[in-house]
């Protein structure tokens, strides 16, 4: 499993991304982190793997 994210600036491991955060090291572990077997989808409060796919969803708007 890949501990790194695409972000906008390229890509990152999780603990890059929270050093330039600056989350402080004792609380780095307490961010809730999703991933699946390909490897990081997001992390709460720095955001989502900019290279998984995310479904399509379409809506109707109704116009009155």
């Amino acid at each position: 499993m890949h501990d790194e994210m695409r972000v906008s600036g390229g890509r990152k491991t999780l603990k890059k991304l929270m050093i330039d955060r600056k989350i402080p090291l004792n609380r780095r572990g307490l961010l809730p982190v999703a991933e699946d077997e390909q490897g990081i989808l997001g992390v709460y409060g720095i955001g989502v793997n900019l290279i998984v796919p995310l479904p399509l969803v379409t809506a109707r708007a109704s116009l009155e």
